[in-house]
């Protein structure tokens, strides 16, 4: 059963503006009413605003809080419709499953393609193919093996147009 106590406290002292919690009252002598709640630091994702109840400090998620006060529930997960974790505005939040917020992610730095489910294989002989795989689906589907980098993001593309049926789903922009 979840613990709903601490997000209701926070409910009674942060309203949201344009997706961003402000406080609507003092806190102490440094933090009054109006100044923006929480905090985002350089290793979250998320602004995080904290709360003791009963002499326990608790942190909540800023857009979890939003969610819950706009809706009265919390689900398993909040995606953030556009990818901006400091947009919270509640028409940018939408309820989802884990693998649904996956199909959402932006794509990982570092990778060798700028395209998702494509990855360069460079074989000893000196030629280059692309390989692209998914895994939309929860497990790896191999799609195989292309001569181009935009022939493998177009099979990616394919794929998940005919097999994956969701609104989260984000796709290879080809150019």
């Amino acid at each position: 059963m979840m613990d709903y106590r601490y997000y209701d406290e926070l409910a009674k002292v942060v309203e949201f503006v344009d997706g961003k919690p402000y406080w609507t009252e003092d806190r102490s002598s440094k933090i009054k009413s109006g100044d923006l709640a929480g905090t985002k630091t350089a290793n979250h994702r998320y602004r995080y605003i904290g709360i003791s109840l009963d002499g326990i400090y608790k942190t909540k998620a800023a857009h979890r809080l939003n969610f819950y006060m706009c809706h009265g529930y919390l689900p398993e997960m909040i995606d953030h419709a556009d990818r901006d974790t400091d947009n919270n505005r509640i028409e940018n939040l939408r309820p989802c499953t884990r693998s649904e917020n996956m199909l959402n992610c932006k794509k990982r730095a570092g990778c060798s393609s700028s395209y998702r489910g494509v990855s360069i294989i460079r074989r000893a002989n000196g030629v280059v193919r692309w390989l692209c795989e998914s895994y939309a689906t929860g497990s790896k589907v191999s799609l195989g093996t292309h001569d181009t980098e935009i022939e493998a993001a177009v099979a990616y593309n394919e794929y998940i147009i005919s097999n994956i049926n969701s609104r989260f789903v984000e796709l290879n922009v080809i150019g």
